[in-house]
């Protein structure tokens, strides 16, 4: 009778050797810079299974979680608190502070074109501008072109007062932008701009 015995490699035995899926490793698992330091990376449920879908819901997490800290950042290191003669006012609301930049930025300007800057209404923008008149960070001067304009410029003081602010914000954004040489600020800028109109449709009117 022929022997039958089969003398080669066992299947059984081979489909044993195999590593099983679930703990095969995965291409570039071990060699992905800071995949086992990344903060919360352990601690989210399921975030070793995400697809490309659910890691961009878990970045919109973050980025949740680190906005009222980013508003309170930049509210607690703007100059909020103004220079000048103690009889003045001391303070500078939000608002006011965000009207005197732009104008350090762009230059004189009218009462409607302050109000379009700031996405107010002109109503809003006369009012800030008559409180900051009356702590003397604005100056009306005659529009050389056209004497019926007043354009809005900031006084001396304020003006040399922001520019330092300025001048300091600027590095601190640039040293930061340095420290990711890969990232593209247009890129950054456009999804800035784009989260900023998402949360204004969203807020009350």
């Amino acid at each position: 009778m022929p022997n039958h015995t089969h003398t080669g490699p066992n299947p059984t035995k081979a489909r044993e050797a195999q590593p099983n899926a679930e703990t095969r490793p995965q291409p570039g698992a071990a060699t992905r810079p800071g995949a086992a330091t990344r903060p919360g990376a352990a601690t989210r449920p399921g975030a070793a299974t995400r697809g490309p879908g659910a890691l961009r819901c878990e970045a919109a997490d973050e980025l949740l979680e680190l906005l009222p800290e980013l508003a309170v950042t930049l509210y607690e290191s703007s100059p909020h608190r103004q220079p000048g003669a103690e009889t003045m006012p001391t303070s500078l609301t939000a608002a006011q502070l965000k009207a005197v930049m732009h104008l350090a930025i762009y230059g004189p300007q009218t009462v409607s074109e302050l109000a379009q800057g700031l996405d107010i209404s002109r109503a809003s923008a006369s009012e800030m501008v008559a409180r900051l008149e009356e702590k003397r960070l604005l100056v009306r001067e005659g529009d050389p072109g056209d004497r019926r304009i007043a354009r809005l410029r900031l006084a001396q003081p304020a003006a040399t007062w922001v520019a330092a602010v300025l001048g300091e914000r600027r590095a601190r954004v640039e040293a930061a932008v340095a420290a990711f040489p890969e990232l593209d600020p247009a890129t950054v800028i456009a999804f800035l701009k784009r989260l900023m109109a998402e949360l204004k449709a969203a807020a009350p009117r």
